[in-house]
């Protein structure tokens, strides 16, 4: 679905099968953005280990597909607006 609609995708492994798995490619950078939306509990499933493994590497995550939508909202419109990143913390 991703590949029909312009988002290059491609298959990779879960985290307990044959490398190269998504792990693997968290940890050689070669992933930009996870977007996982954990379930309640999640801190034995694989999610949780995605998600943390993701924020050490510096890997972008999303964690709510309502902040995934406006992340798409937003670069759909860049061409009509001015838009910035600003970091909330600093604020």
């Amino acid at each position: 679905m991703l590949n029909a609609h312009g988002v290059l995708a491609i298959p990779i492994n879960r985290i307990h099968e044959e490398a190269p798995t998504l792990m693997d490619l968290l940890l050689e950078h070669q992933i930009d953005l996870v977007i996982d939306t954990p379930t309640h509990g999640d801190k034995l499933k694989d999610g949780f280990l995605i998600r943390r493994t993701a924020i050490e590497t510096g890997v972008n995550v999303l964690t709510s597909l309502d902040t995934a939508n406006a992340l798409l909202e937003s670069l759909e419109n860049m061409d009509k607006e001015h838009l910035s990143v600003v970091d909330i913390a600093a604020l």
